[in-house]
């Protein structure tokens, strides 16, 4: 059957749901919010006529600083507009406790009706049988094509030929960098090697006041964020690509995070606790370091709490790699799910639609703070304005991500582990992922 005939067949689909649920026979869950708002198109449907007596109210759960608790409910507030029936609340938890939380909610039948989940831990939830199947609701909805979604995030969020999650949004991680101070230091241009970009922080760090060029990230996994790409680059692995074997130790591995561990002991690298100040952005944005890896949430940030500040700076288009190496950037990605016990399927499916459509992504990617999940809006005229998150749209061609099935959690944190403790000098380069190598195979028999 061609894409034509099938698009044809879910909109009759949608229309005999349509003519159903008008007479009382179906509960009814129609179309996202308004093209021109933060959720989709307006449904009747849904919204109703405005007198309605019947309301549902959806629990909604997620994470993130000031701005994307912000940008959420701006958009939560946008799709209560155009669905008269459904109200939300919303309830923003500390990363720190976030899975935690979640699983105990999960396991108690408590869970929130759609909630953030993820990519490090969602294939875990989603083989526990927790998560929802929403490939149905998908197949059906006649403004949804599922085969548009970066294969990279569809490649990783459609799981044994389900959908028990899909992405929200992602990141491409690249390094965001002060211009004024890279003048100051008398580099002219990014560098694209290893050994350029070590000796552009070796000159900001001698000609201007900054006390540690990079910033390495305030997460619990930011060694591994600067290790990932650098291990990718340099032609290592950090599991085998059949998933079968842990490969971190090999020499390639070794190398790049000798290399890592170099400019940290030089101090080209330097935590928040070091730099004095406890988020990425803050410490861009207040001009004490010059660089850090991070997504698209520092240009939201700056633009919104450093405003005189942002038009500063800039991205590289690429991370620095070997001289024999190739470009690589990490990628991460949390989705949007719900509970497979949850009271409303149909609304909460609504809500997440409202989002992930293409409708509702071109809406959420112009708040800025992160990137849209279709190929088709690489080249959305939005981005015409903005050249930053364009460089980090054009890093798709060389992205990759964490994808190690239901043990991606454990792995990451078995490998965060050893590369702190060998960041910090408790370990050599080969003792640390020697170790983490030897712990991760043996969750992988």
């Amino acid at each position: 059957m061609s894409a034509d005939n099938k698009r044809m067949e879910r909109r009759v689909s949608s229309s005999r749901r349509r003519l159903l649920q008008s007479i009382g026979i179906a509960t009814v869950v129609g179309l996202a919010g308004c093209a021109s708002n933060l959720g989709g198109k307006s449904n009747d449907q849904i919204s109703g006529d405005g007198q309605s007596n019947v309301k549902t109210t959806l629990q909604v759960a997620g994470w993130g600083g000031e701005t994307e608790a912000k940008l959420t409910r701006k958009w939560l507030d946008s799709f209560e507009s155009n669905h008269k029936a459904i109200s939300t609340e919303y309830n923003q938890i500390p990363w720190s406790q976030y899975k935690q939380k979640l699983q105990t909610q999960l396991g108690a039948g408590q869970a929130p009706d759609a909630f953030y989940v993820d990519a490090s831990y969602y294939q875990e939830f989603a083989q526990s049988g927790a998560l929802l199947d929403f490939t149905q609701y998908m197949e059906e909805s006649a403004e949804y094509d599922a085969e548009e979604i970066f294969d990279g995030l569809k490649d990783f969020w459609k799981r044994d030929g389900k959908w028990q999650g899909i992405p929200k949004d992602f990141q491409v991680l690249g390094l965001w960098y002060n211009t004024n101070l890279f003048n100051q230091a008398g580099i002219t241009s990014q560098p694209k090697t290893w050994t350029g970009f070590r000796t552009a922080l070796t000159n900001l760090k001698e000609k201007t006041d900054v006390a540690y060029p990079l910033l390495q990230n305030s997460s619990g996994i930011a060694t591994l964020w600067l290790f990932y790409p650098f291990i990718e680059q340099n032609g290592g692995k950090i599991i085998s690509d059949d998933g079968s074997e842990c490969l971190v130790a090999s020499d390639k591995g070794i190398e790049a995070l000798e290399y890592l561990i170099g400019m940290k002991k030089d101090k080209l690298i330097g935590t928040p606790d070091e730099v004095g100040i406890d988020s990425s952005y803050a410490a861009l944005g207040k001009g004490a370091v010059a660089l850090g890896y991070d997504g698209n949430w520092i240009g939201a940030n700056l633009e919104d709490k450093y405003p005189k500040e942002d038009e500063k700076f800039d991205i590289f288009t690429h991370t620095p790699h070997p001289s024999n190496g190739e470009k690589f950037e990490l990628f991460i990605s949390a989705g949007w799910t719900s509970p497979t016990k949850g009271d409303n399927p149909e609304q909460s499916w609504e809500l997440i639609k409202s989002l992930t459509s293409v409708d509702g992504q071109k809406e959420w990617a112009k708040q800025g703070n992160a990137l849209p999940i279709y190929e088709s809006l690489r080249n959305m005229n939005y981005y015409e304005n903005h050249s930053r998150r364009q460089k980090l749209l054009n890093a798709t061609k060389w992205m990759g991500a964490w994808a190690y099935g239901p043990e991606t959690g454990g792995i990451l944190n078995d490998l965060s582990s050893e590369l702190s403790a060998s960041m910090l000098g408790k370990k050599t380069p080969q003792e640390a992922l020697e170790t983490a190598q030897s712990k991760i195979n043996n969750r992988l028999k």
